[in-house]
């Protein structure tokens, strides 16, 4: 299979043209910042790179679309939705539901669970796509969508990763380690990325052992009080 081609493309190209809309970007954008593994985005700041062993890049009006051997990603700015995560993947969805060589499409799962969240500034969702008889590939396709919040009340950034279904769960690996380096202006979240949608307790971890740890210190500097109090108090009784 041609990188980043067929059925997978096309769902993908889909997922572009209703997230982003070229058209509806407002102005034009600034030169963006593509080299050979990183790209930067001018407007709002955010960064990613990738293995050009793996992945192929291209740069379109702001979205960078990035194609391996089964699957393809995309990353780019979406201002459609005021802003809001969910309903940015929500748009994404009803774009695939009603177009017209998708036959079905159910929620993806793992381990018996859908692969779908909505927290703050972030949701997610990952379905199974089954083409129409009559379609160019017909079968099935696995697109997984995320949109993280860039600038409140404004714009998302859409994440579309899309892959035949027998090759999902390899290409999602590829597509987490790309996800993993993504920098967004003044948070780095890329650890929350994960194309099966599995959050990462990092962040919860780390302020639970904070917390312990101030809890820690607080019991040690209270003790160490009354122990001084102690022997201040003996010292006095002592003739």
């Amino acid at each position: 299979m041609a990188r980043g081609g067929g059925w997978g493309a096309r769902v993908a190209a889909l997922l572009v043209a209703t997230l982003v809309g070229f058209a509806g970007l407002g102005a034009v954008p600034a030169a963006a910042q593509l080299d050979d593994d990183r790209y930067t985005d001018p407007d709002y700041g955010w960064s990613v790179a990738w293995d050009p062993e793996v992945w192929e890049a291209e740069e379109d009006d702001g979205a960078l679309t990035l194609s391996g051997e089964a699957s393809t990603l995309f990353l780019g700015v979406s201002t459609r939705y005021d802003g809001d995560a969910a309903d940015c993947v929500a748009g994404g969805i009803a774009s695939i539901e009603g177009d017209e060589d998708v036959e079905s499409f159910e929620p993806y799962e793992e381990d018996g669970e859908p692969v779908a969240g909505d927290e703050e500034g972030r949701a997610y969702e990952a379905i199974v796509v089954t083409a129409a008889p009559d379609a160019d590939e017909p079968g099935e396709s696995v697109a997984y969508l995320e949109c993280r919040a860039l600038v409140e009340g404004e714009a998302n950034l859409a994440i579309a990763l899309v892959a035949r279904a027998d090759d999902y769960a390899d290409e999602a690996e590829l597509a987490a380690e790309v996800l993993d380096t993504l920098e967004l202006p003044e948070t780095e979240r890329g650890d929350d990325a994960t194309p099966t949608g599995e959050a990462e307790e990092t962040a919860e971890a780390e302020e639970t052992a904070e917390a312990e740890e101030t809890a820690e210190a607080e019991e040690t500097a209270e003790a160490e009080e009354t122990a001084e109090a102690e022997e201040t108090a003996e010292a006095e009784e002592t003739p």
